[in-house]
């Protein structure tokens, strides 16, 4: 009697929603600040005068950071962990955050009011509204890019049945 071979277990390989995420959340971070900086650089060299619009260099320069932080750090995350399909999950993050903005621009402006009368820490109050823009973004394009490439590939198999 021939010993019957069982089937070994197919390992499945992480599908980088964290290497994703993380990136997305550092780069952002980080690339807020700056852009933030930058922009109150600017305000104050060349609007030395202003009042209330010696911000829109500063919002401007933290969104600006924010989104191409964000695009970097998934990027740089899922190259980093050596995950497949790293570059489509930042050209969808790269469309995503802003369209993420929009849509949660209301609920954003309300939990910057509700934050503003508690006596929440200064670190919480600004690393809220960064989380908020920068985790759903890097987890639904990564879904969206794991999910088109299952899909390819089950068509695929079925094309070509071997």
């Amino acid at each position: 009697m021939a010993p019957t071979e069982l089937p070994v277990a197919e390992r499945r390989e992480p599908a980088g929603y964290i290497a994703g995420v993380v990136g997305c959340v550092v780069g952002a971070a980080a690339a807020t600040l700056v852009g933030g900086f930058l922009g109150a650089a600017y305000s104050d060299r060349f609007m030395p005068n202003a009042e209330l619009e010696g911000l829109g260099p500063v919002v401007v320069g933290a969104a600006v950071g924010l989104w191409l932080g964000g695009v970097a750090g998934v990027l740089f995350g899922l190259k980093s962990a050596r995950r497949r399909a790293a570059a489509p999950t930042a050209a969808l993050v790269a469309a995503a955050i802003p369209a993420w903005a929009v849509v949660s621009f209301p609920s954003f402006l309300w939990l910057v009011q509700r934050l503003a009368g508690d006596d929440v820490p200064d670190v919480v109050a600004l690393a809220l509204p960064v989380l908020i823009m920068s985790i759903p973004p890097p987890l639904a394009s990564r879904w969206l890019v794991l999910h088109n490439e299952k899909i390819r590939s089950s068509r695929a198999r079925e094309e070509n049945p071997s």
